[in-house]
């Protein structure tokens, strides 16, 4: 999880007891204004969007204190080097050993939006992330892996079989990972309700070990996002609380 959204998950009584003790990656900026309840015992994650970024800060010196892992988000933006998007599994490879020689674990984070460069065709974009091999490139030396499977929230069986299938490569490349599927409260600009996201969460909670709980606000990162909805999130807490989905 991460950004405003964390104070107010921080400040529900129900989310905040059910959170107690689950020890989850919290994505937060340098400046971030928000506390994470101790209870949490999170892991603090600092994100970058390029190797080359994530690089310059790990030579600056010592990040801040108490950050735990490093989560490298490569996609097919602006915000990622060419080179880098061409090759993800050599800069994960890359973005691992610098986190591993300082003591913290990676997160790697392939967008599935990749392929537009990798594999620019007709051919439907998860296949074509599922046939470059893109789960096992980046889970190979990443401590952790973020499925980005939220585009597909809306269409269950599409979902759940790209978040098997992706699950499965990582798992066979490295079966050490921690498998991660997002979703999100607003995936790419489409509405969504609390009942969809944990319908989606109720059909892959045996494949993967946990979530990525997107709640975007709109900005250059997310310039398709139309509505910043924490309440779906908190609502689809409330009803993980109550049982499975």
């Amino acid at each position: 999880m991460s950004g405003p959204a964390v104070a107010t998950f921080a400040d529900d009584a129900t989310v905040r007891g059910l959170l107690a003790g689950t020890r989850p990656f919290v994505v937060g900026r340098r400046d971030a204004s928000f506390a994470v309840p101790v209870e949490w015992n999170a892991v603090a994650v600092r994100s970058f969007t390029s190797f080359a970024a994530l690089s310059i800060a790990c030579e600056r010196g010592p990040l801040e204190p108490g950050i735990g892992a490093l989560l490298y988000d490569c996609e097919a933006w602006r915000f990622t080097p060419d080179e880098e998007q061409r090759d993800v599994g050599e800069f994960t490879q890359k973005a691992a050993r610098l986190a591993h020689d300082r003591g913290l674990l990676l997160i790697a984070a392939p967008a599935v939006d990749l392929t537009r460069v990798l594999a620019p065709g007709p051919e439907r974009r998860y296949d074509a992330f599922l046939r470059l091999q893109i789960p096992a490139a980046s889970a190979r030396s990443a401590d952790a892996f973020v499925i980005q499977a939220q585009g597909s929230l809306m269409r269950l069986p599409l979902f759940t079989k790209f978040v098997r299938d992706a699950a499965r490569a990582a798992r066979a490349a490295n079966p050490r990972v921690l498998v991660f599927a997002g979703v999100s409260t607003n995936p790419s600009g489409q509405r969504v309700s609390a009942e969809d996201v944990a319908r989606a969460i109720g059909a892959t909670r045996a494949l993967v070990d946990g979530y990525w709980m997107n709640v975007p606000q709109r900005s250059a990162y997310a310039p398709k996002v139309n509505d910043y909805r924490p309440d779906i999130a908190i609502e689809v807490f409330k009803r993980l609380a109550t049982g499975p989905p």
